[in-house]
């Protein structure tokens, strides 16, 4: 081919999880650090977590091979992240999230001290929209709120994957180093790591 002409390589496009309310398992609080985010022309240090949650309705194929044996293919639940600032004050999305959740609001003895690995491994409905990155164009989900599971709800299938909680004072030691790489490479630039990187504030989309 003729240097000068060029071709775009044909890309494999993600399956998208459906929008709408979803019920879901917490499997995943990651402690990602201290970021400073840009806001318009402001720029501002703030502490980021990472809620993951297993969708057990929606399911993804993906191929299997075991100590050598044949590829098999499987269906296994889809999941879906979503960055935080760690802050539980009264407009905070985290905190919205959780007394959603609850289906309450979060009492002053809880907001005094409250651990958020508890809410591991608890089921609830997220509520799921599609929106579009700003730096590839493509589209996405994301978790816009909660709410508890109400009485008589269809039966959920029960949970596929492990539950994990990381702290950024682990460092690489503990869930780190399973970690997805784009993952390993936002927790190694916060300052607790000792990067001063600033992160435009974007949809915290590792695409």
């Amino acid at each position: 081919m003729n240097g000068l002409v060029l071709s775009e390589k044909p890309q494999t496009e993600r399956k998208v999880v459906e929008a709408g309310a979803q019920p879901a398992y917490i499997t995943e609080i990651i402690h990602l650090g201290t970021h400073v985010n840009q806001f318009d022309d402001n720029l501002k240090k703030v502490k980021k977590l990472r809620i993951v949650a297993e969708l057990p309705n929606e399911t993804l194929e993906v191929e299997e091979q075991v100590n050598g044996g044949p590829v098999t293919k499987k269906q296994v639940p889809m999941v879906i992240g979503q960055d935080y600032t760690a802050s539980i004050g009264p407009k905070a999305k985290l905190r919205q999230l959780l007394e959603g959740i609850e289906g309450r609001a979060l009492t002053g003895k809880e907001l005094a001290e409250l651990d958020l690995r508890k809410y591991l491994g608890r089921s609830c409905l997220l509520n799921i929209q599609h929106a579009v990155s700003k730096t590839s164009g493509k589209t996405y989900a994301r978790i816009t709120g909660a709410a508890k599971i109400p009485k008589g709800f269809a039966k959920i299938p029960e949970r596929v994957n492990p539950l994990v909680s990381y702290d950024i004072s682990e460092k690489e030691g503990g869930a780190f180093k399973d970690f997805p790489a784009w993952l390993q490479d936002r927790i190694r630039a916060s300052d607790e790591f000792g990067n001063q990187k600033t992160a435009a504030n974007n949809d915290g989309m590792p695409f």
